[in-house]
């Protein structure tokens, strides 16, 4: 049984994938989402923000992106890659970093992060 979930959520994550058609992407790069905000009459939302974690896991894949607001502070977000609410991914520029996770970002200075 749990090849066949196996098989299914890798064939609906390809299907995703041809039809959103989202760049590669990793933690360090800064990243647009364009949202789908369904309690605001479906109005788009825009979050730009540095991803400090992509979570690979098939269908299941999330990022977190993390920005700094004047007035609100750190924000930090987590998407499902795959979720229907996602109506553009935007890659802004690439940055080279040597971790995997950048979860020390947290306690820095929010000008080493600013997007």
């Amino acid at each position: 049984m749990g090849h066949l979930l196996q098989v299914l959520e890798k064939e609906q994550e390809m299907k995703t994938a041809e039809l959103k058609g989202f760049p590669d992407f990793g933690p360090g790069d800064v990243l647009e989402v364009k949202l789908e905000v369904p309690e605001n009459r479906r109005r788009e939302a825009v979050f730009k923000g540095l991803c400090i974690s992509k979570r690979r896991r098939g269908w299941r894949t999330v990022f977190t992106l993390r920005n700094h607001i004047a007035n609100a502070g750190p924000i930090e977000r987590t998407f499902p890659l795959y979720s229907p609410i996602i109506q553009s991914l935007k890659l802004i520029e690439h940055r080279k970093v040597r971790r995997a996770k950048l979860y020390y970002l947290r306690n820095a200075n929010p000008r080493e992060y600013k997007a």
